[in-house]
């Protein structure tokens, strides 16, 4: 019998505004999630309350999707978080984790 012992990635870690939160997806999930979310909302009516509750829903269970349930909250400190900063924190946390993937691979075969 052939016995094989493949190295199982370190849970990547994240830190934002002081919190430290485990990104529980890997980046090739996060890069597809994000990529449907922007083809699913890109052409959202502004005056369309249930695409725009939807879209908010959908980034705010992404990140928390992403960094842990509750991660949302924590970043906001319990604040309201609108359409705009659920998807602008989207993006940033997003490219955050492709930048540290990148530097990791940069490392491996420098």
């Amino acid at each position: 019998m052939k016995v094989l012992n493949l190295a199982v990635p370190e849970l990547e870690q994240i830190e934002i505004n002081g919190e430290v939160f485990d990104v529980l997806m890997s980046d090739a999930d996060i890069v597809n999630k994000c990529a449907n979310y922007h083809k699913k909302y890109k052409n959202t009516d502004g005056k369309n309350i249930e695409q725009i509750q939807s879209a908010v829903n959908e980034a705010i269970g992404l990140i928390d999707d992403i960094l842990g349930k509750g991660a949302v909250k924590k970043i906001s400190k319990g604040r309201p978080v609108s359409m705009a900063t659920a998807t602008n924190w989207l993006t940033a946390i997003s490219q955050a984790v492709y930048q540290q993937a990148d530097e990791k691979i940069a490392d491996k075969y420098e």
